[in-house]
């Protein structure tokens, strides 16, 4: 995982659990690092994190277990399949 990679997945989970509304930039902001600051706190993994742009293996496995991605629907032809109405 590229560096920038790893900031937008500690983004998404961040958003995901509802401590960061901004987008998946990539940037390592102050909105990110405290939206990332409160859920470590609020997942009781203060002793592990650390307040620059590193983040301990475990606390990032155990966040992307917590928080797993999201998978998009299937699409046809590029465009996201519609649900069908009954």
């Amino acid at each position: 995982m590229t560096p920038a990679q790893l900031k937008r997945e500690l983004q998404r989970i961040a958003r995901q659990s509802g401590h960061y509304a901004g987008r998946l930039s990539g940037d390592y902001d102050e909105a990110t690092r405290k939206a990332v600051e409160r859920l470590v706190g609020v997942e009781n993994l203060e002793e592990r994190w650390q307040p620059d742009e590193r983040i301990d293996p475990v606390v990032l496995e155990f966040l992307q277990k917590a928080y797993p991605a999201q998978r998009r629907p299937a699409t046809r032809g590029g465009k996201r399949a519609k649900k069908s109405r009954r």
